[in-house]
């Protein structure tokens, strides 16, 4: 028992051993958001433009994996505030004018990511993974809502109540590490992420909308501090 008791407080010693000289860094960042939804009603949109922000964690391997491979793998997660949707182009039944509408999604969304990095100072990566987003808020054309039953004493109906509130996806893409310290560098991230999940509910006012998924191409910069 004790030699078990005295082989369990070894490898427990070697794991924190491990994950203290890991080299793990973090940052904040921030860019814009290309964001487009896509199905088979989803006709005369274009690109919303909008934005991303938050930070990430990013765990290294070298002192894990002995070997150049180790110095290349890691993995980040990330936590984002973020916009999604699409602008829709109509045409008023009265006028004939023509009207753009902004379908505004706003999600919080957690990537993880495999990250592969070259370079000795000026490093360039790409990485791949999944993300998972809960939906924070809707907007149509500015509005949160809308009158639903011809009641004016009840509230209008949200907009967020007719679309689903979690979606999900792969994602990817390439990026840049500018060194200006020891011990920070400046990111340059462009990816893309497919959404997976059809966000649509049934019984929203627009019923063809139902069957729809996000898309997005995030263009962001941010800062890295390596801590060792």
């Amino acid at each position: 028992m004790k030699n078990l008791k005295l082989s369990v407080i070894i490898i427990a010693l070697i794991s924190i051993s491990y994950v203290s000289s890991a080299q793990i860094s973090a940052g904040p960042k921030l860019g814009l958001n290309m964001a487009n939804l896509s199905g088979p009603e989803v006709k005369n949109n274009s690109m919303l433009m909008g934005f991303n922000i938050g930070g990430f964690c990013n765990y290294g391997f070298e002192d894990v994996i002995y070997n150049d491979f180790g110095k290349m793998l890691s993995v980040q997660a990330e936590l984002m505030a973020e916009t999604k949707g699409t602008t829709f182009e109509t045409t008023d039944p009265v006028s004939g004018d023509k009207k753009d509408i902004n379908y505004n999604f706003t999600y919080v969304t957690l990537p993880v990511l495999v990250k592969i990095t070259f370079g000795e100072s000026f490093k360039f990566y790409g990485n791949i993974g999944l993300y998972g987003s809960s939906l924070f808020g809707m907007t149509i054309d500015g509005e949160k809502g809308r009158d639903h039953d011809a009641n004016p004493d009840t509230d209008d109906r949200k907009w967020r109540e007719e679309y689903k509130g979690f979606d999900f996806g792969f994602i990817g893409g390439v990026g840049s590490l500018i060194p200006i310290s020891d011990n920070m560098d400046i990111m340059i991230d462009a990816r893309y992420d497919l959404g997976l999940n059809k966000i649509g509910e049934f019984g929203n006012v627009d019923d063809k909308y139902n069957d729809i998924k996000t898309s997005a191409i995030s263009i962001s910069a941010g800062l890295v501090f390596y801590f060792e």
